[in-house]
């Protein structure tokens, strides 16, 4: 009968579920793997079956979970739940990919930046105790370099010992500063594996999924463009008035959406570059002096991937072709 299936299909992913989060709370070497995939076998139950079923074995896991102090890292599971939920619902009523995928993106996010803000103690001691065995990690290299003379080799360069520790040290406060944006990039790229693999085993389910436009088509939402000035605003406005908070909330914003912009910018050198008429030697030409100056090319990547939500340049180049 239909109904003993669908009982079947939903304990059969509640159990895989739940086996992936004992398994990464037993073995803390396989927990960020398990962490992206403990919602798969969920979000493909909500998307064959439905979201009575799929939130159903949810539910039942997370019931578990809770119930289970200590057999679950929350701190990897959380990003991803509300994630996988999105991802088994938009295959469910075949959103499109881009809302499908960007969603899943800032929930787990918003989830991994919601979980800092609860454990906000924590996570400023754990700061402080990674910034001091930083220290003193520079502090342990500054000596061995001391005892094996290694220190003149870098003087003869110019590098005296007072400038190696300043520099180490101010290289470990950018890395604290900027700690959260990197917490942030883990959430996303875990929430995008676990939509890969949602994406890829979703077909041999016999589940029909919106084909993903190619990577020359993507093109990040023009939101992003104003949250880029946000960010660019408020670095700038707490070094002028001398506001730390403001200017933390500024690079951190910066970092995280560095990235992305920069993935869009390809994107649209990449639709350009295919759609170019010009001879091969040309672009094998530009291709070398790109990458001889690729720190000028990232930039320029940048700038395309900033301004393209906001002044849309492959509507425009086709526009200007169909006139000519």
């Amino acid at each position: 009968m239909p109904e003993k299936r669908l009982i079947r299909a939903t304990l059969g992913a509640a159990a895989l579920s739940a086996g992936l989060v004992l398994l990464g709370g037993m073995l803390p070497a396989a927990a960020g793997f398990c962490a992206v995939c403990w919602m798969i076998p969920l979000a493909l139950l909500i998307a064959r079956e439905g979201e009575v079923w799929g939130l159903g074995a949810t539910a039942a896991v997370l019931v578990w979970i809770v119930s289970s102090p200590g057999t679950a890292p929350w701190g990897l599971l959380l990003p991803y739940g509300g994630a996988g939920i999105w991802y088994g619902i938009s295959l469910r009523r075949s959103w499109k990919p881009g809302l499908g995928v960007g969603g899943g993106l800032l929930i787990a996010l918003l989830s991994m930046f919601g979980l800092l803000a609860l454990s906000f103690g924590s996570y400023a001691q754990f700061l402080s105790e990674t910034a001091r065995l930083m220290e003193q990690g520079i502090m342990e290299a500054a000596a061995f370099y001391q005892q094996t003379g290694m220190w003149e080799q870098l003087a003869a360069q110019g590098v005296s010992e007072a400038e190696f520790q300043q520099q180490m040290l101010q290289a470990a406060d950018t890395i604290a500063r900027i700690y959260p944006a990197l917490l942030g990039w883990g959430a996303m790229i875990g929430a995008a594996l676990t939509c890969l693999l949602i994406y890829l085993l979703a077909p041999r389910l016999g589940i029909i999924r919106e084909r993903w436009p190619g990577f020359s088509s993507w093109q990040l939402p023009w939101h992003l463009t104003w949250v880029v000035i946000l960010g660019l605003g408020g670095y700038l406005a707490g070094d002028y008035w001398g506001r730390p908070e403001l200017s933390l909330l500024g690079s951190n914003l910066l970092v995280l959406l560095a990235p992305l912009i920069l993935i869009g910018g390809i994107a649209l050198a990449t639709w350009f570059f295919r759609r170019s008429r010009a001879p091969v030697l040309i672009k094998l030409g530009l291709a070398i002096v790109a990458g001889v100056f690729f720190q000028y090319t990232m930039l320029l990547f940048m700038g395309l991937g900033l301004f393209d939500p906001l002044i849309n340049y492959r509507k425009r180049a086709l526009e200007k072709g169909g006139a000519e």
